[in-house]
């Protein structure tokens, strides 16, 4: 009766592993999943490249994140500091901010530097930084004195 009682206890810890081991798998699919999906987004606003190629689900992933370094620090409140009393168009606040750094941009580095700058001109208007009017490309931003 004990080599029984001492089987079934063996035969119901793997079953709780192998029932452990499934989860854990579907755990780290969704984690994968939402791994690519934010490196996709890192990818498509420029702010990070890839060293590596990413590797497909249940790969290892030994490529590593380089911050492109081919810009200059906007960090802080470089953007919010671009926004006048004046309305203006992010087109305008950003050749502003160009000619303010004393910079040269090419195409992408303009597209990346324009980028930053929406996200944060954005988040600024939704915690009530500075103000807007309009939408799309006749969106203006301004901060009331």
């Amino acid at each position: 009766m004990g080599q029984l009682s001492h089987m079934e206890y063996l035969n119901s810890a793997i079953s709780a592993i192998a029932d452990e081991i499934a989860i854990l798998k579907e755990e780290a699919a969704l984690c994968t999943q939402r791994w690519v999906a934010l490196e996709g987004i890192l990818r498509e606003i420029g702010a990070l490249e890839f060293t590596n190629e990413s590797k497909l689900a249940g790969e290892s992933h030994s490529g590593k994140w380089a911050r492109k370094n081919d810009l200059p620090s906007t960090r802080g409140t470089f953007w919010q500091d671009q926004v006048t009393s004046t309305p203006q168009t992010w087109i305008e606040i950003l050749d502003g901010a160009i000619a303010k750094l004393g910079i040269s941009l090419n195409s992408d580095q303009r597209r990346r530097f324009r980028q930053r700058m929406i996200f944060t001109l954005t988040n600024a208007v939704q915690d009530g930084e500075i103000e807007e009017l309009g939408t799309g490309r006749e969106r203006r931003f301004f901060r009331q004195r």
